[in-house]
């Protein structure tokens, strides 16, 4: 049904541009409080709004760390950037997702291709300093350490059950 709304749906979070709108949120430049609301108001309309025209499981792509009612969804859906070194970390996150008694879809993946990507989280891609048109720091380029993230978290999903 959609996407981290707070990320790309405009007056959630303040900003004119998505980039805008994660450098607020990472400075701490906005009220927490206020987003929720307005966050909690968003996906009610537009679930009453999915609902209204389809007749399928409905879901939502949902920041890890967002707060969602998910009474309002069939299926739990999680955009998932997280780095543990043991299989039994990821298990014991994911888990509380399933709390809610509903499927658990892992709706967005995955790591960049430079040594440290996974540790980067959902921001792995902010190596880019755009005013000097150049990468930051000094990065490896490395397509293993983007496949072994890959394989080790599709080994938890699926020994999971997830979607």
């Amino acid at each position: 049904m959609g996407c981290e709304f707070w990320l790309f749906v405009p007056g959630i979070v303040p900003g004119e541009t998505v980039l805008d709108r994660v450098r607020n949120m990472l400075d701490g430049d906005f009220d927490p409080v206020r987003m929720q609301r307005r966050l909690d108001a968003f996906t009610a309309k537009a679930a009453a709004l999915g609902r209204s025209v389809f007749r399928g499981r409905l879901s939502y792509a949902a920041a890890q760390d967002d707060k969602v009612d998910w009474r309002r969804f069939d299926v739990v859906g999680i955009d998932y950037y997280s780095y543990h070194r043991h299989h039994a970390d990821y298990v014991r996150e994911l888990r509380r997702y399933l709390r809610w008694g509903k499927p658990l879809a892992i709706t967005e993946f995955g790591c960049c291709t430079y040594k440290g990507a996974p540790q980067a989280g959902g921001m792995g891609w902010d190596v880019v300093d755009y005013d000097k048109g150049e990468i930051k720091g000094r990065l490896v380029r490395s397509e293993h350490t983007q496949a072994a993230y890959l394989t080790d978290l599709l080994g938890v999903f699926e020994a999971m059950g997830l979607y």
